[in-house]
């Protein structure tokens, strides 16, 4: 079962910002009240970690990228553009299947790190810059995808922007991960939120929110959700150097690092030196039509529907102005619209 709170490694509920950060300049944590530091550019965190960054995050899974490849058509002379590559966690099945693959990656160590790894491939393109603001041309990819990286970017900007630089019958793809380790370790988990009570202060809490479900609003002809079902096991070192991965633990505070990081590991050795995740890989994909049609405004537009699957079964179901039509079998257990990744 997944569980409510961040430090478990869940999804969450909320708006794209909170009250508390609306004035603030896109992408910057206000300063912790009575601690004067600099606002920080939380796109930018994990440009401070490239070496373990590329080492320890996820690769996603085989699965996930097959069912890209075949229900997109990518291939050879396919122009595919991702957001964010990182040091290329979801880059090789793109370039594997021969895509014109461009990369758009705004850290510094981050893109120096792509080019080392995928400059010699003739397929390979990196473009140095800001999605947000690069200027590229209208309908200039057929497929588009993020792997936890398009909650970083308003989500308005994010839809309209992919919308705008897809081909007709371009898709647009958005992948996260779920991770789930209090099902399969219930006390371990019980003894590291104790830890987190204690010892965790961020000055970048994690605040991203993303409405996936949204893409019909700006123009997208239909929505669909995908799962992909995996696992993983880390020992105490091993966990300690994967959450240091995570925006919000680089940016623990300095005196609250060595009591943090030393109770999560000393938790995981009193339980055997093992915790195991069972994950999901959820994937939101969306077409561009092929001809122009009115975009939906809000969810009360006539005619505006949406289609998803469930992770509890990949029946199809309607939904039609933000209601359910139908479904089978039934529903045991909500979808939300708004959820964001590790």
């Amino acid at each position: 079962m997944v569980g409510p709170d961040r430090r478990a490694g869940r999804s969450a509920i909320g708006p794209y910002r909170e009250a508390a950060t609306q004035m603030m300049k896109p992408h910057q944590t206000p300063p912790t009240t009575g601690v004067a530091m600099k606002p920080i550019d939380e796109r930018k965190v994990f440009d401070t970690i490239p070496e373990q960054f590329d080492r320890w995050r996820l690769r996603y899974t085989s699965d996930l990228f097959a069912f890209l490849t075949s229900r997109c058509l990518l291939g050879k002379g396919t122009r595919c553009l991702e957001i964010g590559p990182g040091t290329g966690q979801a880059t090789d099945f793109a370039l594997d299947a021969g895509c014109d693959y461009t990369a758009i990656e705004l850290g510094d160590h981050l893109a120096a790190a792509m080019r080392r790894k995928y400059g010699g491939r003739p397929n390979f393109h990196l473009i140095h810059g800001d999605f947000e603001l690069y200027p590229f041309p209208s309908g200039s990819f057929d497929f588009i995808y993020a792997a936890a990286t398009i909650q970083w970017i308003h989500p308005q900007i994010a839809f309209s922007k992919s919308f705008d630089i897809l081909k007709p019958g371009g898709h647009l793809a958005m992948f996260f991960l779920r991770g789930d380790y209090q099902t399969p370790n219930p006390a371990l988990y019980q003894d590291i939120q104790k830890v987190y009570d204690e010892h965790y202060r961020t000055d970048a809490p994690y605040r991203q929110r993303f409405p996936y479900l949204d893409a019909p609003k700006y123009g997208f002809e239909s929505e669909e959700e995908f799962s992909f079902p995996s696992s993983r096991r880390y020992t105490a070192d091993e966990y300690v150097e994967y959450i240091h991965t995570h925006s919000d633990h680089i940016c623990l505070r300095e005196e609250c690092k060595k009591a943090f990081y030393g109770g999560i590991r000393d938790a995981i050795l009193r339980h055997g030196n093992k915790i195991e995740f069972l994950d999901t890989f959820v994937l939101y994909l969306c077409r561009k039509p092929s001809s122009p049609r009115t975009v939906p405004h809000t969810r009360g537009t006539p005619g505006s529907f949406l289609l998803q699957t469930t992770p509890e079964s990949p029946t199809m179901r309607a939904v039609h102005n933000g209601h359910l039509l139908s479904l089978s079998p039934p529903l045991t257990s909500s979808l939300s619209p708004l959820t964001f990744p590790l």
